[in-house]
């Protein structure tokens, strides 16, 4: 009865509602904290990040706007400049044209007022020929700097409606630079509210993680990581150390024991001695144990108990189930079952248990007809089974 109980208090605590309502209490305070504690952290990024995002705008329509205001200065400085050389070289260019102008008046007077018929030049006539030469001279120079005045006017208004279209241009980049900050605006609010989404996303995934660590690693169900390797993490319906085969869990003694000592053993795991329902359950456990020596050379291997026994009455074989051997699952050795006894064995009991004799090659046709009846008192290993974890 104490083993009974045992498997059915395994079975209960292997309930998921059993599990959830048992570790509920226990981690609803440490949730709580803990969502108080992470939306504070929330708020506090979700703030910085705004607050990063209204200073970069900012700094970037303030360098965008002191470069243009800059480039509007020069052009207006230089434009004011040349405004200037102008009015200078017309007001230096109006002068000369009226002393210019007064000479000639002068000189006019001075031609009228000499005497046609003199055959030599006068002193006066010599003057004036001299003045009327040095006047033509700075008539050339004049007109020549006239020229010049006018070639620089030309090349001012040039550059003015170079600059008009430099402006243009800029005032075009400015548009398109407002625009691109504006769809980089927006594009930066998209990627901050996919932030945000992910990072809520691994806020809760973050919290179910958790939880279900905080299930899996309570003390109510340690027993579960018997069913897990904590390396990989990778998990089994049956105990490490036991394989599954047919919906049920099997597991080969490493150590000999009687046949009373390994069903103990067995019972104390929460199994049974192995049964054989049907040919491929035979084929399976005669394979286990052929592995089992394939893989442990030095070790003297030479049968594994079942859980199978005449001990009520001598050839009226029966599995420890209750169930007696069906007539078409038997898997006997050539000449047995025999209840024979070694020459030098003096044992009162006959052969009342059987196991499974190491198959030589598991190649043969009748490879898997290896069962013998063998002196319960003798030590072999031993074959358990039982059923695998469920939760469902």
């Amino acid at each position: 009865m104490g083993d009974t109980e045992d498997i059915q208090l395994r079975q209960d605590m292997a309930d998921p509602e059993y599990i959830q309502l048992s570790v509920s209490d226990e981690n609803q305070l440490e949730e709580q904290d803990r969502t108080a504690s992470e939306a504070s952290q929330k708020n506090d990024r979700e703030e910085k990040q705004n607050n990063c995002m209204k200073r970069l705008r900012s700094i970037c329509l303030a360098v965008l706007i002191g470069v243009l205001m800059m480039l509007l200065c020069v052009v207006a400085g230089y434009l004011f400049i040349q405004m200037l050389k102008q009015q200078s070289l017309t007001a230096e260019y109006q002068h000369m044209a009226e002393e210019l102008q007064m000479e000639n008046s002068q000189l006019m007077q001075l031609l009228n007022s000499t005497p046609l018929n003199s055959s030599e030049p006068s002193a006066e006539e010599s003057k004036l020929s001299l003045f009327l030469k040095k006047t033509l001279h700075e008539k050339a120079k004049v007109e020549k700097e006239r020229k010049q005045l006018a070639t620089l006017l030309q090349s001012t208004e040039e550059r003015c409606n170079q600059l008009e279209t430099q402006i243009g241009v800029l005032y075009h980049h400015l548009d398109a630079a407002q625009r691109v900050i504006t769809m980089a605006s927006a594009e930066s609010d998209h990627w901050r509210q996919i932030f945000e989404n992910e990072q809520q996303t691994n806020m809760q995934l973050e919290e179910l993680i958790q939880r279900q660590e905080s299930i899996l690693f309570s003390s109510k169900l340690s027993f579960l990581w018997g069913f897990c390797n904590r390396s990989t993490l990778q998990c089994s319906r049956c105990l490490s150390g036991w394989i599954e085969h047919a919906s049920r869990c099997f597991f080969l003694s490493k150590e000999p024991e009687d046949w009373e000592n390994a069903r103990r053993q067995c019972l104390d795991m929460g199994a049974d001695m192995a049964v054989v329902q049907n040919a491929a359950d035979q084929a399976f456990l005669t394979n286990m144990t052929f592995n089992f020596a394939q893989q442990h050379p030095g070790e003297e291997f030479h049968s594994a108990w079942i859980g199978l026994h005449d001990m009520a009455m001598e050839g009226h074989f029966f599995w420890v189930t209750g169930q007696r051997i069906h007539p078409y699952v038997t898997y006997w050795r050539s000449g047995e079952p025999d209840n024979g006894l070694a020459s030098d064995d003096k044992s009162p009991d006959g052969q009342d248990c059987v196991a499974i004799v190491l198959p030589t090659n598991s190649e043969k046709q009748d490879w898997f007809n290896s069962w013998d009846d063998i002196i319960c008192a003798g030590k072999r290993h031993f074959l358990c089974e039982t059923t695998p974890l469920s939760l469902g």
